[in-house]
């Protein structure tokens, strides 16, 4: 397979319970599908760590990086159970958005800052799981190459 027709298409990739998919901050190169598994979305807040979505099989995720002026990632992603996902890397899904109409693309340009403004608004005000990253990592006093103990 020519190194085009690999990105272009969605792969797997595995990650293991614990494991760190991506971080906030970081810059986006590529979305996810999952195929089997579950995700926790969160956001690091003032004071902990702030749930955003709990995801499983068919759920996407990761890639509103795309339509955000420097790309950066807007949540930490990171896998609760033993998981595999479908890989769309960056310019997979930029095709995707060329190819939508105008009207939908900027419909759905609006949600995604629609979006980040809301998350944005309740990492301020909504309580969170109490812990930091590192406070979690420390209380499970597990960390390995990216990844931390969840029970």
């Amino acid at each position: 397979m020519k190194r085009k027709d690999w990105l272009m298409s969605g792969h797997d990739q595995r990650f293991a319970k614990g494991e760190f998919i991506f971080r906030e901050g970081t810059q986006g190169d590529r979305g996810y599908e999952i195929v089997s598994g579950e995700v926790l979305v969160y956001r690091e807040g003032p004071d902990g760590m702030i749930p955003l979505a709990r995801l499983g099989s068919g759920d996407m995720f990761g890639e509103m990086f795309v339509l955000t002026p420097d790309g950066k990632r807007n949540a930490s992603a990171v896998a609760i159970t033993e998981v595999v996902v479908s890989v769309y890397f960056e310019e997979t899904l930029r095709k995707d958005l060329e190819d939508m109409n105008p009207r939908q693309r900027k419909f759905v340009e609006g949600l995604v800052s629609k979006l980040n403004n809301t998350t944005g608004d309740l990492t301020q005000h909504k309580a969170p799981l109490g812990l930091s990253e590192k406070e979690l990592v420390r209380k499970n006093e597990q960390v390995e190459d990216d990844r931390i103990t969840l029970h």
